[in-house]
């Protein structure tokens, strides 16, 4: 696409403005120049001129901007499952099963366990 008007680049390259634009800090094409189409989508340039608000840049500013500006919505609490509630004193813990340990004894030199059987 040829460009039918002097743009430049502000100081992060983020986005295209005009030459009489004091944050212009580099030159992005000069009259007369040709520009990808990859450029012109990116920076709002249609038909050689520069379009307000057309540039992706501006479009992500944009939907950022609504984003945080969107008040946000209160998530509900996931319900509770249907188990039905028992009533368990507060001093009361949980039984666990324990399991005995074997005893180990020692009989004259040889150890044994409570199976009487030699380890």
């Amino acid at each position: 696409m040829q460009m039918k008007e002097r743009l430049y680049l502000i100081e992060d390259r983020s986005k295209a403005v005009l030459e009489s634009d004091r944050n212009g800090k580099y030159l992005l094409c000069k009259k007369g120049a040709e520009v990808t189409k990859d450029e012109a989508e990116f920076y709002g340039i249609v038909d050689g001129y520069l379009k307000p608000g057309a540039s992706v840049a501006e479009q992500v500013a944009k939907q950022t901007v609504e984003r945080a500006s969107k008040p946000k919505k209160k998530r509900k609490k996931a319900a509770a499952k249907s188990e039905p509630k028992t009533s368990k004193p507060k001093d009361e813990e949980p039984k666990s099963e324990q399991i005995a340990e074997p005893e180990v004894t020692r009989q004259g030199g040889v150890i044994k366990n409570g199976n009487n059987k030699e380890i």
